[in-house]
């Protein structure tokens, strides 16, 4: 028996692209080799993706036909069809038992891997990485997540969440299980981007994620202001109706549709970027799990070594680390004069290294992929 397996239980397997699953890929392919990794996710999420041989694939499939129906609103039908899921488990696992279970906190597969915690008297650690039943916020969910979420945190051994608001907003007692992980960044840079004189004669800030419809007033201002150094926002996000007015709107803002990699973007950032933008909207009741989330964007692109302008409330997470952090182009308002002082500063190279230079600085401490995984393997280190 292995004394180093881990159990992931997942609603999709780890992979690039979205947040929690890329961020669970880097963790586990980081990993020293002792360690045996079972990745249990629907069947269908598997469809198009490749793994290292060495893991081991649970594909759960979404009916058989002598299964019950199942509705997962209904605890005692959600009962049954996780021990169906769990013969699923056990027929590819057979005597090969994990040593502990990992989920990210997002949905009924996080709920199972509880489940399976507690039938297999197994330790539990659970990531939370956004409150999502502040993202979609349908009456179903929320009800669920009333029902389910504190069963999973109750069942936990270790909890990670990005930021200590979001333990205080789960009403997480019990301290000891609690430990801060940043969302890993990929990392790969050796090198970060250098002064060039087209920063100051037309520079590029850009933005690349997700986007709500929420933030789009900021970029306005902000492509706004840029238009008066002579600058243009870059934008790398899907396509939606709001970005498609903005676009037709302001004529200094361009468009690339997102990369399937992330180190692709990366380095296209690092081609044509002169700076970084990451934004909140300044009105939390628009996107109310900001109070609680920290972008993994900003852990990302601090790797560029680029300036990065921060929009965020003081009261959030990510406004109070750039409080912290004493950073320079942080603005917790869209005050029009601080905003256009602060773009400006921007294409000054002494002010721009300046800026860079803490960027730098975050990257290679903090925000170093190889510090955040020695926390997640300390976590780990409980089997």
């Amino acid at each position: 028996m292995n004394n180093n397996h881990i159990l992931c239980v997942l609603g999709s397997p780890p992979r690039q692209g979205l947040t929690g699953p890329v961020i669970l890929d880097r963790h586990l392919k980081r990993l020293p080799s002792k360690y045996e990794i079972s990745i249990v996710a629907p069947e269908q999420s598997f469809d198009g993706l490749t793994f290292p041989d060495e893991w081991r694939l649970i594909p759960i499939p979404m009916r058989r036909w002598w299964w019950i129906p199942y509705r997962y609103q209904v605890p005692k039908l959600q009962e049954v069809r996780f021990w169906y899921w769990r013969q699923e488990c056990e027929k590819v696992l057979k005597v090969s038992r994990p040593t502990i279970i990992l989920t990210i906190l997002h949905d009924t597969y996080s709920v199972f891997s509880a489940y399976l915690s507690k039938i297999w008297q197994i330790p539990l650690i659970v990531i939370l990485h956004d409150q999502m039943e502040l993202v979609d916020k349908s009456d179903k969910l929320a009800d669920y997540v009333k029902k389910n979420w504190k069963y999973v945190l109750d069942q936990a051994t270790v909890i990670l969440p990005v930021s200590f608001e979001l333990s205080r907003a789960y009403q997480i007692n019990e301290i000891s299980k609690i430990k801060l992980l940043l969302p890993i960044p990929e990392g790969n840079r050796n090198t970060f981007v250098e002064w060039k004189e087209q920063f100051k004669l037309s520079p590029i800030t850009a933005y690349a994620g997700n986007i709500y419809s929420a933030q789009i007033p900021d970029f306005r201002k902000v492509a706004k202001s840029l238009s008066k150094v002579n600058g243009r926002l870059l934008l790398i996000v899907p396509m939606s109706i709001e970005v498609k007015g903005l676009l037709s709107d302001c004529p200094n803002v361009d468009y690339h549709e997102p990369f399937k990699n992330n180190a692709d973007v990366i380095e296209y950032l690092s081609q044509y970027a002169s700076s970084i933008l990451v934004n909140y909207p300044l009105d939390i009741n628009t996107m109310p799990w900001i109070s609680t989330s920290f972008p993994s964007k900003l852990v990302e692109f601090c790797h560029l070594g680029l300036p990065v302008l921060i929009i965020a409330p003081t009261s959030t997470p990510l406004g109070k680390w750039s409080l912290e952090h004493n950073w320079l182009s942080y603005l917790s308002n869209m005050d029009d004069d601080k905003l256009l002082l602060t773009l400006s500063n921007m294409t000054e190279k002494q002010k721009w290294l300046q800026m860079a230079s803490q960027s730098i600085t975050v990257a290679q401490s903090e925000f170093n992929p190889e510090y955040i995984q020695a926390q997640f393997e300390s976590a780990i280190s409980i089997g």
